[in-house]
């Protein structure tokens, strides 16, 4: 059965006063692929958020840097995933388990061949014993939930299939860090300028020296934005 409303949090609806019209909408948009079908997660191309939103592709592309807190982002071919991050996707994970009326939503991308292509049903707010070798950590983040926070806080979708990923997200779980942590913390701007990455400004960043200044500015409560394109 469909969903007659969409949850959205109290993050979203908090940052309202700094959000461009365009960010709001695309937030809303997202909001609407994901909580109004009780899911985590949801593919779609520009295409898709064009129709849904009104909005320019560029508009797309710009409102994106700004909802970084509100979703994590990753590339896949012609479309993208989107991730909630927040408390949201915790409560939302407990209702798709007791619910008897929640539907994962069709990916609303298209295939070659005209039919919609099945949708992503992975929820990433599963056990960190099913997602990490570490099976000490308080962390209720998944590898997959943080390794798309550091792709997005870094900008480096090139680093999406790098295993080294993989295993800086394992650690920075096993440190008891979060990923909706680090995506409202560390969204656009330059954060290695803020903090001491050990590095040289103007430098591109290494995977260890992010973990490293990620660890360090959670530790000292340093409120900075983002990385810069790189």
């Amino acid at each position: 059965m469909k969903a007659k409303y969409t949850k959205v949090p109290n993050d979203f609806l908090d940052s309202m006063s700094e959000l461009k019209p365009a960010a709001f909408k695309l937030a809303v948009a997202l909001y609407r692929l994901t909580n109004g079908w009780q899911k985590t997660e949801t593919t779609a191309t520009l295409d898709d958020l064009e129709k849904l939103t009104g909005l320019s592709r560029q508009g797309i592309i710009n409102a994106k840097s700004e909802i970084g807190h509100l979703f994590a982002y990753m590339k896949r071919g012609r479309s993208s995933l989107w991730i909630v991050v927040g408390e949201q996707s915790t409560e939302l994970t407990e209702d798709k388990a007791t619910s008897q009326q929640s539907r994962p939503l069709e990916s609303t991308e298209l295939t070659n061949n005209g039919q919609r292509s099945r949708p992503t049903t992975t929820y990433l707010k599963k056990s960190f014993k099913e997602n990490s070798k570490d099976k000490g950590s308080d962390s209720d983040t998944s590898v997959a939930e943080m390794k798309a926070a550091i792709l997005t806080v870094t900008k480096m979708p090139a680093w999406s299939k790098n295993g080294k990923v993989d295993a800086l997200a394992e650690n920075l779980i096993g440190d008891g860090r979060d990923a909706s942590i680090v995506l409202k913390e560390y969204r656009r701007g330059g954060w290695w300028y803020e903090c001491d990455w050990r590095g040289k400004k103007g430098q591109k960043p290494t995977l260890f020296s992010i973990g490293e200044t990620i660890n360090v500015a959670v530790e000292e409560g340093h409120k900075v934005l983002g990385v810069s394109d790189v």
